[in-house]
This record gives structure tokens, C-alpha cells and sequence, in this order.
């Protein structure tokens, strides 16, 4: 924050301050994606796969069952599921990732990679589709 906003504000709490600027900075950003869909789709969709490569980094790169390492074809998954239930609260934009990353920064063990393939099969197995 600026010196001139801390003297001219120094005795309003800064969480109030720093709160106003984050909802301009939304309101602002909820616009420029209203006047700029295309290039708004664009940016969200660069920004997704440089979060999906950081999570790869930070669950080791290769599939956990059989080993693969194209990352074209690994995928995130919930080791004891509920990956739906996550996906409907934080939405499957950006926020999604950015909450996976920071949980995985924080040390947790509720992720891992697995390939399209294998990722199939454990949903099959724990009947978290249905079988023909």
C-alpha cells in the first residue's frame, strides 16, 4: 500500500481499505470479461493449463498406478473421492486449481495423478460410475 493511502487513511483499519480495492479490482475484471469474452476465454485458458502444470509438478509428474509421464493424458484425482462435490463448490475454473495447489503446498496426501486409463479403471472399481 501507498504511503500517501497509510497517512491519509492510518486511522481506518487496513483490512477495510485493503477490501475496497479487492472489490474494484473485481468489479473491474467482472467488466473487461464482459467487453473482452474472446480474449478473456483465452487468458482463463492459458492460466488453467500453467496451474494443471504446477500441480503435476507437486504430484511427481507420472501416473501413480502404471507410471506414465505424458501429461497430456494425466489427470488430477481425489484418492478417496469427492472430487464432484469439490469441483461444484470452488467450480471447475481457476479457483479449483489454485485451492489444489495451496493444499498440496500445505503437505496434503488427498491428491494424486493418475492417466485417463487408470483414473477410469479405480472409478470402476469403486462403483463411482455405473457398470454396464
Amino acid at each position: 500500500m501507498s504511503k500517501l493511502i497509510e497517512s491519509k487513511y492510518s486511522w481506518c483499519n487496513n483490512n477495510i481499505i485493503d477490501n475496497t480495492f479487492k472489490f474494484d479490482k473485481i468489479r473491474w475484471q467482472t467488466n473487461w470479461r464482459r467487453e473482452h469474452p474472446d480474449k478473456a476465454k483465452e487468458y482463463e485458458r492459458k492460466t488453467r493449463g500453467r496451474y494443471k502444470k504446477i500441480i503435476i509438478d507437486l504430484l511427481g509428474g507420472k501416473c501413480a498406478k502404471c507410471g506414465i509421464n505424458d501429461w497430456r493424458v494425466l489427470q488430477i484425482d481425489h484418492v478417496n473421492g469427492g472430487g464432484t462435490k469439490e469441483k461444484k463448490r470452488y467450480g471447475s475454473g481457476n479457483a479449483y486449481y489454485v485451492h489444489i495447489i495451496r493444499k498440496l503446498k500445505e503437505g496434503s496426501k488427498d491428491y494424486q495423478l493418475l492417466c485417463a486409463n487408470c483414473n477410469w479403471i479405480k472409478k470402476y472399481e469403486n462403483g463411482e460410475i455405473r457398470k454396464w
